[in-house]
């Protein structure tokens, strides 16, 4: 076969074949074929599809006499069981070229590189698939196609929403629209990315072209679209993206308020507006709060607020020795109470991170005792329940699993706005100790629960942590969970180095208990990684690791490779 010329076959557009320039006849069977390739099809479904409206004899000897004219060109594939395909190696359609592009993206830690690939495939994906259908089978395969496209999509408006890439963004979302032209979802994304691209305009022209082509189709428009305004959409109150030249006067305003006003950007910086961007982007406010706080300014709540912020911003990189050092000169100052007890919640977590958890205990202890206000139960319950990760840590599991227990419940009883993501760790990390414990059913229920609520919210730093934690202890159940894996290693790689070396390893468990003949080899490179840090392994670690990781070889290849193989075996496992 590897002599064979390829044979190339469009079916998004016009449908056309070609050898090289030359062009190849594009008969029915071909078409069907071509549209399930690489899958093989059954003599039945092709006989069921191409010919439904005549006698069963008529349509098996139109068959015969369309394969055997097809077999003059190119070699079939005809198996055993009667089913009839077309050769990989030969053949090729774009379809399905599109589609293992998108599947390979989707194994791709690196966000940048997905995003690219994702982007190379938006002139396909914004193609409907045999747009004048006139038969079932084509109906079917356009419908798996945009279901195919759809999800690609959306992933990709995901990510340009994430980088800021609104236009990306926006063309994503109208693509899906040539899916779904009516679908409130994609609608809704197209209007709010088109307004941050500062389109809003053309949004609204569109969105009353489509209304008026409902009509006149005697087809259903969501109500909710009925009187969208941009400057009323929720997800568009920062209006459209600065062009470069209003940038370029922030910026100079900025640089002219620190050195003439520097209280001004300290209390901008310390207000309430600025808090989302320290947990939206912490990498790159970083620097913006660090220069704030080099000019000289009395002391003041909000200088107390912004320094807090980056021992914030850094604990959310996972950048604990960096947590360590700045909460050193910080509280040694004299700060409020409640500025304190969030930095010392941060530091804790730190120094447990970085096998000193004697001394994280003392400082979350110190932190509970710093509550105070309407909130003060909660917030010591918060700090109840860092503690007792770290007593999970320290290998405590019992204990570990009654105070998160109680904590919960008091949590179910006191809702607090804007505390999801903190209550979803409090679960997982139940859900962590239960699997630890080796009480399978109960830590599935728990992490189940977790990922579910972790991908309604888009809160991807907990699907990072515990989804890898969920593949493995639904390896222990029976159920295939190769996308959740595959997903979580993604995650975690996109948190810090650290969370990526644990998933992997948590991976490999999950090989192991399927008798995946790289279970072990995934187990030990992972060991190879963790031991290029001086921290001890803490109790959970030590189970996954009962050897320890002292004497693991070096790493034979950078971390991002060693992820993305993983993924590759993981992604094989399937999914229930």
């Amino acid at each position: 076969m590897s002599g064979s010329p390829l044979l190339r076959i469009q079916l998004l557009g016009t449908p056309r074949a070609a050898i090289g320039s030359q062009s190849f006849p594009l008969s029915n069977v071909l078409l069907r074929l071509a549209a399930s390739h690489p899958q093989s099809v059954r003599r039945d479904q092709l006989l069921e599809s191409l010919y439904p409206e005549v006698d069963a004899t008529t349509a098996r000897n139109r068959l015969r006499v369309a394969l055997a004219r097809l077999r003059q060109r190119i070699e079939l594939v005809e198996a055993p069981d009667d089913r009839i395909g077309l050769f990989p190696e030969t053949v090729k359609a774009d379809i399905h070229d599109a589609r293992q592009a998108a599947h390979v993206a989707s194994l791709e830690p690196e966000v940048q590189s997905e995003l690219t690939t994702l982007r190379s495939l938006l002139p396909a994906f914004s193609q409907v698939l045999f747009p004048h259908a006139d038969s079932e089978w084509q109906l079917v395969a356009q419908t798996e196609w945009s279901e195919t496209a759809l999800l690609s999509l959306e992933r990709l408006a995901d990510l340009a929403e994430e980088t800021g890439d609104y236009s990306t963004a926006a063309a994503a979302s109208e693509a899906m629209l040539t899916h779904t032209p009516y679908g409130e979802l994609a609608w809704r994304r197209y209007l709010s990315a088109m307004s941050r691209a500062g389109r809003a305009q053309d949004a609204e022209l569109n969105l009353a072209a489509s209304r008026r082509r409902a009509r006149k189709e005697g087809v259903s428009f969501p109500d909710s679209l009925a009187e969208w305004i941009p400057s009323e959409d929720s997800t568009s109150l920062l209006g459209p993206d600065l062009t470069p030249g209003e940038n370029q006067v922030l910026e100079r305003f900025f640089r002219r308020a620190l050195v003439n006003d520097p209280e001004l950007v300290i209390h901008m910086l310390g207000s309430p507006s600025f808090r989302p961007e320290v947990m939206r982007a912490p990498r790159a406010v970083l620097p913006l709060l660090r220069e704030a706080l080099s000019f000289p300014t009395p002391p003041s709540q909000a200088r107390e607020r912004v320094q807090v912020r980056i021992i914030t911003a850094l604990s959310s990189l996972d950048d604990h020795e960096a947590v360590i050092q700045e909460s050193k000169t910080f509280l040694a100052q004299p700060i409020a109470p409640a500025r304190r007890r969030i930095a010392l919640m941060d530091t804790s977590f730190a120094l447990a991170m970085t096998g000193q958890l004697g001394l994280a205990i003392r400082q979350i202890e110190e932190a509970a005792s710093l509550v105070e206000g309407e909130w003060a139960e909660y917030d010591a319950t918060e700090c109840r329940a860092q503690r007792a990760t770290y007593l999970m840590l320290a290998g405590d599991l019992t204990v570990a699993e009654s105070e998160y227990r109680a904590c919960l419940k008091f949590f179910d009883q006191n809702s607090r706005e804007g505390t999801e993501p903190s209550l979803l760790s409090i679960r997982g990390n139940l859900g962590l100790c239960l699997a630890h414990r080796e009480q399978w059913a109960d830590a599935e229920e728990c992490l189940v629960s977790v990922s579910e609520a972790a991908r309604a919210l888009r809160i991807d730093r907990v699907k990072g942590i515990y989804l890898p934690v969920l593949g493995w202890v639904q390896s222990q159940t029976g159920v295939p969970a190769g996308a959740k894996l595959a997903e979580g290693l993604k995650m975690a790689f996109q948190i810090s180095p650290r969370r990526a070396i644990l998933a992997a390893a948590y991976a490999g468990l999950a090989l192991r208990s399927n008798s995946h003949s790289e279970g072990n080899q995934v187990i030990a490179e992972s060991a190879s990684f963790r031991a290029q840090s001086n921290v001890p392994l803490h109790a959970l670690e030590q189970s996954i690791w009962p050897d320890g990781v002292e004497g693991a070889a070096p790493p034979t290849r950078p971390l991002v490779d060693f992820v993305r193989s993983v993924i590759r075996v993981v992604a094989q496992l399937g999914e229930s």
